[in-house]
């Protein structure tokens, strides 16, 4: 990235949608036909700035999909990946754990197509906080679209670069509050109301129900969320939360966290990618009746009347994934010399291509791959290895996929397999 000479002019402009693009100057790139470029050379065609850092699961998991967008619109567009870095003390995202991890991924998924800098600069000039952050820009320059990419398609740019009005997804800073009841709710007169609509883009908000009751900065009267998917409402409504991760033990040890479907129509509970399944919800009580056990009744009662399906919380024998390890893993594993190494940084998602440790603490090894496989979203994932103390692994696997890493941790005498548990879940009929 060029220095303050070369980037933005002393009077601070900021990318906006309808204005043309504040000058730039790109220096060190990687796999792009030149080492340095400007706004100005790349004027002329397409140009889509993807802002991404390494603690960001789903701006890594679009790499494949914008390699294949590049690969099709060549002749029109040019796509750059602008990595977050911060060498620093003390960070985690730093320039060399960076490429070390971006290199290893473009390998493993033939990234060829994409260039890629890596530098903060432009991150701090144009306060870009939350990622993925996509800034598209026309051949004469102007920002077109400001979006998180989670909507970003070929058939979209394709109509866009023939001049039809298309919209994006906003990014979190241009996404509105959904307000729900409190919206307007200065009528005293009001005791009780509840709302449920379609998903609109809003900024997304699914607070537990003890946080909306009990933080200072929150509190309200009442529930709300947003951009909720439909097996969330229901979670939250018969257990009390939408979702939870194995940071919450009591829940993950228990509740099975995607409701089994005894319905005809699945699809707005299983079609968990698509917007039209997601849903804003909110409702307003007098203070007397604001209690989790009464927020929850309510919610009940609601989806009841919305959409007319009868539930029940069950026990039930429900598959689920454990870690598992064979004779002879302990001493394969165990660290030979207390010397410590890693190849990634701290977060669990730097992972996605592959690690190397020496002398890690073998309890976090479920984190590693659990964080990064797609099966264990909703499926439960549980250590059953019994791995205890230091131990040095290698895993050269594309850690999204399921029957790369079972071979590399075979070569430990480790496993992930498939087994029965018993478990409480929702039970959702007709």
């Amino acid at each position: 990235m060029a220095q303050d000479n070369n980037s933005l002019s002393e009077k601070m402009e900021m990318p906006e949608v309808g204005k043309p693009m504040p000058d730039f100057t790109l220096d060190s790139i990687e796999n792009f036909k030149t080492n340095k470029v400007s706004l100005q050379d790349l004027k002329g065609q397409w140009l889509i700035l993807d802002f991404w850092f390494l603690g960001c699961p789903s701006c890594i998991s679009s790499f494949p999909k914008m390699n294949e967008i590049q690969n099709k619109l060549s002749d029109k567009l040019q796509i750059v990946l602008l990595a977050a870095v911060n060498d620093d003390k003390g960070e985690w995202h730093r320039s060399e754990t960076t490429k070390i991890f971006y290199r290893k991924l473009r390998n493993k998924q033939d990234l060829s197509s994409l260039p890629i800098i890596y530098d903060f600069k432009l991150y701090k000039d144009w306060s870009i906080m939350a990622m993925p952050h996509l800034i598209i820009i026309d051949p004469d320059g102007i920002v077109r679209a400001i979006t998180d990419g989670r909507d970003l398609t070929f058939e979209k740019l394709t109509a866009l670069f023939k001049g039809n009005e298309v919209s994006f997804f906003p990014v979190r800073s241009d996404r509105q509050e959904f307000l729900g009841t409190n919206n307007k709710m200065e009528n005293q007169n009001v005791i009780f109301n509840s709302i449920l609509t379609k998903y609109s883009q809003e900024e997304f908000s699914n607070y537990t129900i003890d946080y909306q009751l009990n933080d200072s900065n929150y509190k309200r009267k009442g529930y709300t969320s947003s951009g909720s998917l439909l097996y969330q409402l229901y979670n939250i409504a018969y257990i009390g939360y939408g979702d939870w991760g194995r940071d919450n033990k009591v829940l993950y040890d228990n509740y099975y966290k995607f409701p089994i479907l005894n319905i005809k129509d699945k699809v707005p509970f299983t079609n968990v990618e698509s917007p039209k399944f997601w849903f804003n919800y909110s409702f307003f009580v007098p203070a007397w009746m604001e209690s989790k056990g009464n927020i929850m009744k309510f919610m009940q009662r609601d989806l009841k009347n919305y959409f007319g399906y009868n539930v029940r919380l069950e026990e039930r024998e429900m598959d689920v994934l454990a870690l598992i390890a064979n004779e002879g893993a302990a001493e394969l594993l165990r660290n030979k010399d207390g010397k410590f190494y890693s190849d990634a940084g701290e977060g669990y998602f730097v992972a996605t291509a592959g690690f190397k440790k020496r002398n890690f603490d073998a309890r976090h090894l479920i984190y590693y791959l659990g964080n990064n496989l797609k099966e264990t979203i909703l499926t439960p994932f549980y250590d059953e290895s019994g791995l205890e103390g230091k131990i040095d692994i290698s895993i050269d696997a594309l850690m999204t996929d399921l029957n790369q890493v079972r071979i590399e941790l075979q070569k430990y005498k480790l496993d992930i397999v498939q087994k029965k548990r018993r478990m409480k879940v929702l039970v959702i009929s007709e």
